[in-house]
């Protein structure tokens, strides 16, 4: 189960009768419910995250990590690393300017029971915006990795939300990456990570999840936002990224609004 998404089981198996969503046969079965509501979805996140946030132990003074929605590059690569997601991350950003952050946490020691790895791959602002981006290569599969990144949107609203209380403001001034009015929200994978599965039924996933962010934000926070499916630049090479390869992805981001 995806970390952010912890304790969804009874509407991801009640109301889309999924019961592991982490197979293709579950992301398949996602894509063909009739009834599929992204806004419906966005609603059922958050309540969960915050049913979770009220459920923490108290302690005077505890709040989570200083290290959550920070904006920070991270370009060390494990040696040894088999991961062409790991290393493309780690490697656009050698080459990234500060426009760029990644590995960002999201939820280090905000719940009870110890904090799973729950990072945001890549960041990147756009003039007044901030694009998260889940990236992906070969693992999973894009309905699962649609779900990956809307925890995090909702994990950042409620973050917004409760600024305050959850430490998130020093001196008045929120976190980098929580301070922005447009956010992006986007699975970023090359084209093969799509291959297989039906253009349409994808597409109009795609479209009900972007309508349920746009207005769960906008109600909620007056913060423009939207979900996209991108793919990455033909003939990228996740072991050897190019600056061109950078300067496309970048672009890809800022004009998909």
């Amino acid at each position: 189960m995806i970390y952010l998404l912890d304790g969804g089981d009874w509407w991801l198996n009640g109301w889309l009768g999924v019961s592991d969503l982490g197979t293709v046969t579950g992301g398949e079965a996602v894509l063909a419910a009739p009834h599929f509501d992204g806004r419906l979805v966005c609603e059922l996140v958050y309540a969960n995250l915050e049913r979770r946030w009220r459920a923490r132990t108290r302690t005077e003074g505890r709040h989570p990590s200083d290290e959550n929605w920070r904006w920070q590059q991270m370009p060390t690569l494990s040696e040894g690393n088999p991961s062409p997601e790991v290393s493309l991350e780690k490697l656009l950003v050698r080459t990234a300017g500060d426009t760029w952050a990644n590995a960002v946490p999201t939820a280090s020691g905000l719940f009870d029971g110890g904090g799973r790895k729950a990072n945001v791959d890549l960041a990147h602002r756009f003039g007044t915006g901030v694009a998260f981006v889940e990236l992906k290569w070969a693992s999973n599969h894009p309905v699962y990795a649609a779900f990956e990144i809307l925890g995090y949107a909702m994990a950042w609203a409620q973050a917004r939300i409760r600024a305050a209380e959850m430490g998130y403001v020093t001196d008045g001034t929120l976190r980098p990456a929580l301070a922005t009015d447009a956010t992006r929200w986007c699975v970023l994978a090359p084209a093969s990570f799509y291959a297989g599965w039906d253009a349409e039924q994808l597409a109009r996933f795609a479209a009900s999840l972007d309508h349920g962010v746009n207005r769960f934000f906008a109600e909620r926070l007056k913060v423009d936002a939207r979900f996209r499916f991108l793919k990455l630049p033909d003939g990228i090479d996740p072991m050897a990224p190019k600056p061109a390869d950078v300067h496309a992805i970048a672009a890809s981001l800022a004009t998909n609004v």
